[in-house]
């Protein structure tokens, strides 16, 4: 009770004495991202290096789940086609994407993608001025190889084997993977593992996080 109080005491010192006035910078109640017909669902975002942020998201307005993208300026613009600019329209679901800058106004995302029938890894990175750079609807996580000092590293839970574990792959800037064919295992312990995430590699050495049904394995390492 009296580290609650002394807790309480603190917070009120400090909106005291240190105020601070929180203001929308873009339109009241929001900017539309995208207000096309069917679902947008799980967005995720990752800044322009401008002010600005590119967002993705999974987008249900035609027949399967598609991959849409729109990038808004500092002043809450969109800055691409209206409704979005669908990277990847292919056959079959493409769900949950992630996104990550790509360090030059554009950003890659990464998404699962059922156009074979089973649920694979694609990326695509979209430059400044929303034009693809790769192929179109996206490379697939486990294409072979390049190099570039500025790679992404993609992780996922992968059901190749008996329980889900956690797989990644390093794609250059030009789409090309680098840890071979399917990528590389980051845990297959006993259990389901879960999670994923893409990150800038930047030459150094990363962290891919995930959850896990073993207690005993948390996260793995890769050096570039």
């Amino acid at each position: 009770m009296r580290r609650f109080l002394s807790t309480i005491v603190a917070i009120a010192l400090a909106v005291a004495f240190f105020p601070y006035d929180a203001h929308a910078q873009w339109t009241l109640n929001g900017s539309a991202v995208c207000t096309a017909g069917g679902d947008q669902e799980f967005p995720a975002s990752a800044t322009d290096g401008a002010g600005g942020v590119i967002i993705a998201w999974h987008d249900r307005r035609g027949v399967d789940a598609d991959i849409y993208v729109q990038r808004l300026n500092s002043a809450g613009v969109a800055q691409w086609p209206v409704g979005g600019l669908g990277i990847c329209t292919a056959a079959g679901d493409q769900l949950y994407p992630v996104i990550v800058a790509d360090g030059a106004g554009g950003a890659i995302v990464a998404w699962s993608d059922a156009r074979t029938g089973n649920f694979d890894i694609y990326a695509q990175r979209v430059n400044a001025a929303g034009v693809p750079q790769w192929a179109a609807n996206g490379v697939a996580a486990c294409v072979a190889a390049g190099n570039d000092a500025n790679d992404v590293v993609l992780s996922w839970f992968d059901e190749r084997g008996a329980d889900a574990d956690i797989y990644a792959q390093r794609l250059t800037l030009a789409g090309a993977a680098q840890w071979g064919v399917g990528g590389t295992a980051l845990c297959a312990a006993a259990g389901h593992q879960t999670g994923g995430v893409v990150v800038p590699m930047a030459g150094a050495v990363r962290s891919l996080p995930g959850t896990t049904s073993d207690p005993g394995a948390r996260t793995s390492m890769l050096s570039a």
